[in-house]
């Protein structure tokens, strides 16, 4: 297909309403189809062979799927890294050397800035930044919240995978090749970190026994009752 075309498919998935409620009684295991797939694997497949702007519509026994074909100068990838930054001028020079510094195997880079107009000289160092070609910069007039930053920055996105990196110092760039992996080489579409480390507490405060037990029960409550809820396995 010619890059920009779009296509419209109707497929028969796995997680649709039918599959789920007539398992292995559904019709559409008597077609004889070599292959069947649920939303996610489609995605999966149509991201590794070139289509973007991917939208799904649900029906009875299945999705109705529009996709663009993508135009691609190389066979890499793009990453895009959503940085938001609020009042970060202790931290912001330090990480973006590092998001700069570090190297990609596998993909290319863009790093999009959310400015929210920092009253800590944040602003002023952003705007070091502002020139260079793999850095894209939003200023916000003022803040709105991380999320608000957050979604503002994905508008901006370029790349067919995205991370989004705080400013602060929190998340260890050393993390992003693990949590990439599985997206680039198509097992998963999404990946979250953890902040188990191996075990099953969230947080430990020192001298604060009881904070600490009230966050890690919490933890445990909110992701049971996501698995109970979404059929996910966290």
């Amino acid at each position: 297909m010619k890059p920009d075309a779009i296509l419209l498919i109707t497929v028969p998935t796995l997680d649709s309403d039918e599959a789920r409620r007539q398992k292995s009684r559904w019709g559409q295991f008597a077609t004889g189809r070599l292959t069947y797939f649920d939303r996610h694997g489609l995605s999966a497949l149509l991201v590794r062979v070139g289509f973007g702007r991917i939208k799904m519509y649900s029906e009875t026994d299945g999705v109705v799927v529009i996709c663009q074909k993508e135009a691609s100068e190389n066979d890499r990838p793009l990453l895009s890294i959503v940085l938001p930054v609020y009042n970060e001028h202790s931290t912001f020079e330090q990480l973006i050397k590092s998001i700069l510094e570090k190297k990609f195997d596998t993909v290319d880079r863009e790093i999009i800035i959310v400015e929210s107009n920092s009253t800590d000289g944040s602003r002023e160092l952003v705007q070091t930044y502002e020139a260079r070609p793999d850095v894209k910069v939003i200023y916000e007039n003022k803040p709105q919240g991380k999320g608000h930053a957050v979604r503002n920055g994905l508008n901006h996105a370029s790349g067919s995978m995205i991370l989004i990196q705080d400013a602060d110092l929190e998340y260890d760039i050393e993390d992003y090749d693990a949590l990439l992996a599985p997206i680039a080489s198509f097992r998963r579409l999404f990946v979250l970190g953890s902040r188990h480390k191996g075990h099953w507490k969230m947080r430990e405060f020192e001298d604060r026994n009881l904070l600490s037990g009230v966050f890690n029960f919490g933890q445990l409550l909110f992701t049971w009752l996501i698995n109970i809820t979404c059929g996910t396995q966290l």
